[in-house]
């Protein structure tokens, strides 16, 4: 009878245990479903936050490119109108040399015109 009751003592306890076992594997299991939902949460959100990061790089290295172009387009310009006002400056220059030029001829007609007429005048 004592060994009947310790077998029966221990078949309830084996059968607790087994429960209890049960339980643990099924908390574990659920932890583990959590643990690997947050995972893949957390490596979406960091995939997410990875991609927002290179759009924004290449949107400031796009801004970078096109101001780039900008500065060449503007030293391009720059360069242009630099030559245009040497141009305009030699131009400028030779319609003076012209214009001198011209009035020196004009006040030497002029002085021999009047050292004539003074001659004419002396005689």
């Amino acid at each position: 009878r004592a060994e009947e009751a310790q077998a029966a003592n221990a078949a309830g306890r084996a059968v607790r245990l087994e429960g209890e076992l049960r339980l643990s594997r099924q908390e574990l299991r659920a932890e583990q479903v959590k643990a690997e939902a947050a995972a893949r949460h957390e490596a979406h959100s960091k995939a997410e936050d990875a991609q927002a990061q290179l759009r924004a790089e290449v949107r400031a290295e796009a801004r970078a490119q096109r101001a780039e172009e900008r500065l060449g387009a503007e030293e391009r310009r720059s360069a242009e109108l630099q030559d245009r006002v040497r141009d305009l400056e030699a131009q400028l220059q030779q319609s003076r040399d012209v214009a001198l030029d011209r009035v020196e001829m004009r006040l030497q007609a002029e002085e021999s015109r009047t050292g004539c007429l003074a001659e004419k005048v002396d005689k």
